[in-house]
């Protein structure tokens, strides 16, 4: 259990208090790149904060917020630095997930202190789950662990008996292998991790189709809104999230560039891709309202209303996208300059997208067939 001390702190305050940090990470950005990680000055700035903790249950030190907070935070250090805000986002989501486990691996997660933070790799395909006496033995690699060099626990997905596992593993059963070569989003450090023939107790893993269903521990155990939410009606919006922040970032650095600018062709840009970055907030908001209210009401969305989620998700990041490629278009030459934050915005947006769950093909598929009265033919919802 955790005891120790912490600033109460709500919604808007958290936000505010991630508004204010947005110059110290910005200057840090170029360092954040070069360390192919987050600083740890960095690292704990946002701890800091409490935001760390906002969606964390209270039980463990958390400040127990409604889940969704942890996008609005996201959205605003993303005008500093696209990386620090996507694991920012994914640590603090790997603290809400970490409360779907069973409690005595939440005891063993929260052990050392309220600001665990773990990473994750939901690819099972070079993973290796073997049922045995008292729970699973586990190798392989996984692979876009995303903010592990800070990490303390992985989160990995395995498949055992024709059903995916989430396994919890702490930091002295696995390796961390740097492979983080890459041109966006550098400061993630997103590297592989190689577990070799590890023993993981049974109460350290979770049912991924009970997280997709919301019937995980957690929603009798926390007992809040946050557990009554399928994993993937709200899970992409962490990443889709700092997506948002990295569009208004090179929204902001294009204004300061081209102040007094007399160009109607420049002007016209600049509005649209406002208008782009605003309608994709708003979409996000609308969405994460809906889906709260409806978990306060310990009502369970449709098929209509997941694809519809899922959709969104993915169309935020996209309406951010084609905001940031005007932007850096319109910027001429002096968009390629090393110095020039538009183009660490521009790689970095590029490369968050390129994450699976961001995909729209796959998406605006399922979409579709729900739409025209046909059943999806794919569990990613």
């Amino acid at each position: 259990m955790c005891y120790v001390w912490r600033a109460m702190a709500d919604r808007a305050e958290l936000v505010q208090r991630a508004r204010d940090l947005v110059p110290r990470i910005r200057k840090l950005a170029r360092r954040t790149e070069t360390l192919r990680r987050i600083p740890e000055e960095a690292v704990q700035a946002l701890h800091a904060t409490g935001a760390m903790r906002a969606a964390q249950p209270e039980r463990y030190g958390g400040l127990g917020l409604s889940f969704d907070v942890v996008f609005d935070v996201a959205a605003e250090l993303g005008r500093g630095c696209g990386s620090t805000a996507w694991c920012y986002s994914i640590w603090a989501s790997h603290n809400w997930l970490a409360g779907m486990f069973p409690e005595q691996a939440q005891e063993e997660y929260w052990a050392c202190g309220c600001d665990t933070l773990s990473s994750t790799s939901f690819n099972p395909a070079r993973g290796r789950v073997e049922r045995v006496r008292g729970g699973y033995r586990v190798s392989g690699r996984w692979d876009f662990a995303s903010g592990v060099d800070a990490a303390d626990w992985m989160l990995v997905v395995g498949n055992c008996d024709g059903a995916a596992l989430m396994l919890m593993l702490p930091k002295k059963d696995y390796v961390i292998k740097d492979t983080w070569f890459v041109s966006g989003l550098l400061g993630t450090g997103s590297k592989d991790v190689v577990v070799d023939d590890v023993f993981v107790p049974e109460y350290r893993a979770a049912p991924v189709q009970d997280m997709r269903d919301a019937r995980t521990l957690g929603r009798t155990f926390h007992n809040t809104a946050n557990y009554r939410i399928p994993l993937r009606s709200i899970l992409s919006f962490t990443l889709a999230s700092p997506v948002l922040g990295m569009a208004q970032g090179a929204l902001e650095s294009f204004e300061l560039a081209r102040q007094e600018t007399a160009s109607p062709a420049i002007q016209m840009r600049l509005a649209e891709s406002a208008a782009e970055i605003a309608a994709a907030r708003a979409l996000m908001q609308t969405d994460t309202r809906e889906i709260f209210a409806r978990a306060e009401r310990d009502e369970m969305p449709t098929t209509d209303d997941r694809v519809r989620y899922r959709r969104d998700q993915v169309y935020v990041s996209r309406l951010a996208v084609r905001a940031v490629d005007r932007l850096f278009e319109a910027n001429g030459g002096h968009s390629i300059f090393a110095t020039e934050e538009l183009q660490r915005f521009h790689r970095d947006i590029h490369a968050a997208t390129h994450h699976a769950s961001l995909a729209w093909d796959g998406v605006a598929e399922q979409y579709g067939r729900v739409r025209l009265g046909l059943e999806p033919n794919s569990v990613d919802l």
